[in-house]
């Protein structure tokens, strides 16, 4: 028994297309199923229509843009959650069940959309760390890095955010001391804490 197009709905606040198909299951019996692609897709099937049999080439074909369809959902669902790093999205992604191919190509999608913005995520991260928690150019870095930010975007980030004024080490690390220690603070206190909260051996930013 061949898969059958049994169904089609256009999802008309974007480019979504939904089919409903009927096919086999592992006993012969029919089983629907729906499968999402995008109109270019659907074009690429040969617009099909209610009660059109579909190849198992052009079954193929509808399965890995289903995969794709479902994996740009997840991404931009996990992106209205919060700003991530390129990685620690597609990381996401691939703990959720998605396979390689479908996580990239939602990636590239969230890259295209302009969703995925590392630069400005990862300046806007550091200006908060520092500007809400004090932090030294060391922490900012290690908690970019840990994020799934590479160096050279958390570098950049980090420069930026200071050119444009939103980053100001020397104001945080004199608001940190005031606010936790002592005016009469020793200064192996005083390094001390300056390094816990990334700063370098001395007192500089």
């Amino acid at each position: 028994m061949a898969a059958t197009l049994v169904g089609y709905t256009e999802d008309t606040a974007g480019d979504r297309v939904c089919l409903a198909v009927s096919e086999p299951d592992a006993e012969g019996r029919p089983h629907r199923r729906r499968y999402y692609t995008d109109r270019a897709g659907y074009a690429q099937l040969g617009c099909p229509v209610s009660g059109s049999p579909l190849s198992p080439e052009a079954m193929a074909m509808l399965e890995r843009a289903d995969r794709r369809v479902r994996a740009v959902a997840a991404a931009v669902r996990l992106l209205a959650y919060g700003d991530n790093s390129r990685l620690a999205l597609g990381r996401k992604l691939r703990q959720k069940g998605h396979d390689r191919e479908s996580t990239e190509a939602a990636l590239a999608e969230m890259e295209a959309r302009g969703y995925l913005r590392e630069a400005e995520q990862a300046a806007r991260y550091a200006a908060a760390a520092v500007q809400r928690k004090c932090w030294g150019r060391r922490r900012v870095l290690f908690a970019l890095l840990g994020k799934g930010y590479t160096r050279a975007v958390a570098l950049s980030a980090i420069a930026s955010a200071e050119a444009a004024g939103e980053i100001d080490f020397a104001a945080a690390k004199a608001r940190l001391l005031a606010d936790r220690l002592p005016p009469d603070a020793d200064a192996e206190t005083r390094r001390a804490l300056l390094y816990r909260y990334g700063y370098g051996g001395g007192e500089e930013p």
